[in-house]
């Protein structure tokens, strides 16, 4: 029997995106605030003006200047990012998810690479 409470998804009153999660809520919201607002990691890559709230958000955006590739274990397919990979094996593959499989699996592929 898992402990982990059930997802519960909420609805951004302001854009009306709803997230699978309403513990997200107030972090998705941060968005929203005045332009600059909170904003305190920036993209270094001379000329991109990314900024975000969010050291995890810049990792993820960084992956957009790297030449890094993630390949699709089932076909030749490369992708940029963790999620573009996982949309792709689920709509061409019919892969399904395990969460903790997916986290290993993702290791895997990003130090094989």
């Amino acid at each position: 029997m898992s402990t982990r409470p059930t997802m519960q998804p909420a609805q951004c009153d302001i854009c009306f995106k709803v997230l699978s999660r309403a513990s997200d809520l107030p972090r998705h919201k941060m968005a929203h605030a005045d332009p600059g607002a909170g904003k305190k990691f920036s993209c270094p890559s001379k000329g991109c003006g990314y900024e975000t709230p969010h050291r995890a958000n810049l990792n993820t955006h960084m992956t957009t200047h790297s030449d890094a590739r993630l390949h699709c274990p089932d076909c030749d397919k490369t992708f940029k990012n963790a999620s573009s990979l996982l949309v792709h094996r689920k709509n061409q593959h019919g892969y399904e998810p395990n969460a903790h499989k997916d986290e290993v699996e993702l290791f895997l592929i990003w130090s094989c690479s």
